[in-house]
């Protein structure tokens, strides 16, 4: 009878956790993909949305040069690096 509990609670997770997922991806369909951002708007940005994730996906979204992983490493290193020392983080 344990066991019979226990596998209905991993069901009831499991379950859960699918709804979720479905959710997310919904969501995502109706936001769409990411709005391109250019370099130079991006250095306007204020800190906290200038080091976000999603901003850096709207940065690849507007310079396809920067889909390539070598390139992306080198804008990292050469542009990102120095705005995060210029802004003190």
């Amino acid at each position: 009878m344990k066991r019979f509990g226990y596998l209905a609670a991993l069901l009831c997770v499991s379950l859960l956790a699918g709804c979720g997922d479905q959710q997310y991806v919904q969501e995502f369909k109706e936001i769409g993909p990411p709005e391109p951002l250019t370099v130079d708007a991006w250095k306007q940005l204020p800190p906290a949305e200038k080091f976000d994730p999603y901003t850096f996906e709207r940065l690849r979204a507007g310079d396809p040069k920067l889909n390539d992983p070598k390139a992306w490493r080198e804008f990292e290193a050469n542009v990102i690096a120095k705005e995060m020392k210029a802004q003190g983080n």
